[in-house]
Order: C-alpha cells, then structure tokens, then sequence
C-alpha cells in the first residue's frame, strides 16, 4: 500500500471546528487542533479557527513556504501581508523596534503534517456481485486500489477478500485507477454538459470462495 496518506476536500472541510481543527495549505493537510482547542476566545487564534476545514494556501507564499509579506511604504520594511497581520506567529511591528520574531511559527512544526491533499477527488461505483449491493464512494485520483480498498472496509470489512474487475479485466491493486485504465471522464461530460452522475466507473468485487465465480 502506497504510504503517502490521500486527504479529499470534503475530508478536510468536515473538521471545521476549534475542537476538530483541520486547514489545507501548499498540498498537505494539517490537524491544528492542539493548537487552537484551548483558545476559542483568543483573537489570535480566530482567524485559523474561522479558517477550519478550508484550504488556506493564499495565506503563504508558495516559493518560500513562508506567510505572504509586504513591503510598508512607510517603513520599508518586509511586513506580513494585511490579511494576516493579527495571525498567532505572525511578526507584528513595534515602534523604533522594527519587526519582533515570533518563535517557531506553527506552519513550519511539520508534525502536524497528516497527509496530502488530493488535487482529483472522484467517485467511483462498487457492485458486489455476491450481495447485488452498490456503494458509491469518493476517493481520490492519486491513491491505488489498495488505498481505495481501505476505504471502503467502512463498509465492508471483508473488502480484501474479494477479486476487484472493471470490464471484466482484474485489477492491480497497487495501481492506481488511471493506471487501471479507469479514466475520470468527469471533466468531458461536464463539456457536453451532461450529468456527471450518468457514468461514474463501476468496479465488480467477486467474492474470492463464490463457486459460480471462474
């Protein structure tokens, strides 16, 4: 199984609390919610905390990776971008003393680093041909059939005892659905402006003791 742990939009946009606190910035995801659980009140701590569950790349400059600075017309100084200014970690200004370093900025504590935030979310139909049950599931482009598998044991726990096929072809579980050969054609039905929903990929699990299965 590929290491790298897939994170979908939606996946971050549930954790959208001070008590459930995940952001997206740059391609990864962090959980910052240590950080702010204990300081629901503070103004520092509100714009991460109004930023929950969202992707806040435009907060930082993605050659440095590093918060989006300014140069003040009055100071000629390198000053935090206006957006974030009131920011915790953030350099704030005083006077005659120029910029005031903040310790190690909760960007840069890459511990609270949880995963990559998937760039082609999709969905994907499962047909268990042993049960006639069919279970739609969002996954992501990047991530193998393994990873998918995984996902969908939340729903059946047996997952991994079943042989995974897409037009009758078994699938290779360390690839990906791309590199199976299951293209996202989401982006040419929206062209045609047709529902997408007319053709998600249906994968068919055949369970692996099923006799009638060859």
């Amino acid at each position: 199984m590929n290491t790298t742990r897939w994170i979908l939009p939606s996946e971050v946009l549930a954790h959208n609390t001070s008590q459930d606190c995940w952001v997206s910035f740059l391609d990864h995801v962090w959980d910052l919610t240590t950080l702010v659980k204990d300081h629901a009140n503070d103004p520092e701590y509100q714009p991460i905390i109004k930023a929950a569950g969202t992707d806040i790349s435009h907060w930082f400059n993605p050659k440095t990776k590093d918060i989006r600075t300014i140069i003040d017309p009055d100071t000629e100084l390198v000053t935090p971008h206006l957006a974030v200014t009131e920011l915790l970690d953030v350099a704030k200004i005083e006077p005659d003393l120029g910029v005031v370093p903040p310790r190690k900025p909760w960007w840069k504590d890459e511990s609270r680093i949880i995963g990559k935030l998937s760039k082609n979310p999709r969905w994907i139909r499962i047909v268990n041909t042993l049960t006639k049950l069919e279970d739609m599931i969002e996954v992501a482009g990047e991530e193998s059939l393994w990873d998918i598998l995984a996902r969908f044991k939340k729903i059946n726990s047996h997952a991994d005892s079943y042989t995974w096929k897409f037009l009758g072809r078994v699938l290779t579980m360390e690839k990906t659905l791309d590199q199976n050969g299951i293209k996202d054609e989401s982006a040419k039905f929206a062209r045609l402006n047709l529902d997408y929903d007319m053709y998600i990929p249906a994968i068919m699990i055949y369970y692996n003791d099923d006799l009638t299965v060859a």
